[in-house]
């Protein structure tokens, strides 16, 4: 009886929170009776610039449970959400399209991401993850963490991260840019159309036990149409090169009937023996990441 009284208490304290009502005046928030509201330590209030119908967030904390107020343009309360109770500061980001919504909230580290239906809050899915995550049209993108930990890595986020992503529409995770043993990926910013993955990696696996024989690099991936399709080398000894030129060190010899995964393309096309195409950065079964000439190339659409 005394659980079944606590249990009504609760849902009462949180319909009360989520039933309060708000409004923004100069970028500070009122109640509904124009009374100025202090923000607390865990409070915030958030401008939100890029939004066509949300212009700002607030979090409101009521005794570790925490409600979010929606509002428009004018400043006028839209809607709620309540998170319940929580022992970290959770966050929300809307999606550009404002069809999504992320609960941002978990661990240092390897955080719980919820993500939402906007405005109806039916939660989708829940991802775990690491550090940044990109909307790009209906996609989510994401940092994955693997099951298999890096050994002798001396750092506490000792799990191999890789580039996975959400249609929102199916519901479907795709891995992407996939880990290997000497080879991490991690998403850091999208920016102009252009995701930003640092790739950091070993020449060979023991390595990673010491940090002065790590090895750092900046990719920059424009998303585009046949991003993450699968394509087939057409032809024997076909050079899987480091840099999309002539003159860089080759990886190894393709194999005829190979297939890779495509992670982007140069911007403009190149002549080479004679024939006109991209180079297009792809990824090995091995999860190598390298270029490979378009000609010799087949993509599956």
């Amino acid at each position: 009886m005394r659980k079944f009284i606590s249990l009504i208490i609760f849902l009462m304290v949180n319909y009360i929170y989520a039933n309060d009502s708000y409004q923004i005046k100069n970028n500070e928030l009122y109640d509904s009776n124009s009374k100025f509201i202090a923000l607390q330590q865990n409070d915030n209030l958030e401008n939100i610039s890029n939004l066509i119908n949300t212009k700002y967030i607030a979090r409101i904390e009521h005794s570790w449970n925490y409600t979010f107020y929606f509002f428009d343009q004018d400043g006028k309360q839209t809607y709620s959400f309540d998170v319940g109770n929580k022992y970290e500061l959770p966050w929300v980001v809307l999606s550009a399209n404002e069809k999504y919504m992320a609960l941002d909230d978990g661990t240092w580290i390897i955080r719980n991401l919820e993500i939402y239906n906007f405005p109806s809050f039916t939660k989708i899915k829940t991802l775990t993850y690491k550090s940044n995550y990109f909307w790009i049209g209906d996609y989510l993108y994401f940092n994955s963490l693997s099951n298999e930990t890096i050994e002798g890595y001396p750092a506490d986020d000792d799990s191999y991260c890789y580039l996975s992503r959400l249609n929102l529409n199916t519901k479907e995770i795709e891995e992407l840019i996939k880990w290997n043993e000497c080879n991490q990926y991690e998403a850091k910013k999208y920016t102009n159309n252009l995701l930003e993955i640092e790739n950091r990696y070993v020449i060979d696996k023991s390595d990673w036990k010491e940090r002065n024989k790590w090895k750092t690099r900046i990719m920059e991936i424009s998303i585009i149409d046949c991003s993450f399709k699968k394509a087939y080398i057409n032809d024997n000894l076909v050079r899987f090169r480091n840099a999309p030129n002539l003159t860089s060190d080759k990886i190894y010899n393709f194999s005829k009937n190979d297939e890779v995964t495509i992670i982007s393309r140069t911007k403009q096309k190149v002549n080479v023996e004679g024939l006109d195409d991209y180079w297009y950065q792809v990824q090995d079964n091995k999860n190598n990441i390298g270029y490979v000439f378009g000609s010799y190339l087949n993509i599956k659409y």
